[in-house]
């Protein structure tokens, strides 16, 4: 655990978000793990909890309904559903946030307590390395994420993506820029919106992500569990599968289509090459 806590010297502050609801003995252990990670720079911030207890899954009744609202298996895969989970998972975030922007920090980590985080020094050094040598090109980095709905994500850096849709906001980085551009989006948008939705709709956000990741969720998504119950297919596959298989189709996507058009292009240069001859 020592190597652990050198790796991430880098980062000079850490925000933790956990809920009150948690038993005592669970929060003592999220509070012994982060700071076996993170040392005196970890901030835990204890929330009540939404007003009602089960996830999204169980919260939405077995018909997809919830008040006057009819949802379908296709509005919770898209993230267009609201409920009191999804709002204070937002408004949770949003005041981790803003307790950052008013310390003035420059650069701070958002962890929620089921974020697992992996060893992996060679990758930690270059996105290290990316983020001091290109401090304005980015406003967040996910260390941990899935690429959804849309398959698109451009390698930019040794283990450093631009993702076009990315999902899952259990481990990311802020910088100051990054910070007010999402409280600025939440002031207009409301908390009343998946938090990863809103961040990857942000105009102008500079996002990266890492690959491959540095964190995971440990519990899987209420949304997921809610897709589960609804296709069969899907409950055989575990979510950590499906996240990591959507990450590497949209790094692999791009790369497809620009060898495909630049086989194009070369077949049509020759072409044109061997008509002048």
């Amino acid at each position: 655990m020592n190597s652990r806590r050198e790796s991430l010297l880098w980062i000079p502050h850490v925000h933790v978000v956990t809920l009150g609801t948690r038993p005592p003995s669970e929060r003592q252990e999220i509070h012994a793990r982060m700071t076996t990670l993170f040392g005196n720079r970890v901030h835990i911030h204890v929330f009540p909890g939404p007003q009602v207890l089960s996830s999204t899954a169980s919260y939405l009744r077995n018909d997809g309904s919830h008040g006057d609202r009819q949802y379908n298996v296709a509005d919770v895969m898209f993230g267009d559903i609201s409920d009191p989970v999804v709002a204070d998972i937002t408004t949770n975030h949003v005041s981790m946030i803003r307790n950052a922007l008013h310390a003035n920090e420059p650069m701070a980590l958002f962890v929620e307590d089921d974020a697992i985080f992996i060893e992996n020094p060679m990758v930690e050094t270059h996105v290290r390395e990316y983020m001091q040598k290109y401090p304005d090109s980015w406003d967040i980095l996910y260390l941990g994420w899935c690429s959804w709905p849309v398959p698109w994500s451009v390698v930019i850096a040794p283990f450093v993506v631009s993702p076009y849709s990315p999902l899952m906001t259990h481990a990311y980085l802020l910088n100051q820029r990054g910070m007010r551009k999402v409280l600025e989006a939440v002031k207009r948008q409301g908390v009343h919106h998946h938090f990863d939705k809103i961040l990857a709709g942000i105009p102008n956000f500079q996002k990266r992500a890492v690959y491959p990741v540095l964190a995971y969720q440990a519990r899987v998504p209420g949304t997921y569990l809610y897709v589960m119950e609804r296709i069969p297919l899907v409950k055989y596959i575990p979510y950590s599968y499906v996240s990591h298989g959507l990450v590497i189709c949209s790094i692999l996507v791009p790369i497809i289509l620009f060898g495909m058009v630049l086989a194009i292009l070369i077949r049509v240069l020759m072409k044109i090459k061997h008509s002048q001859s």
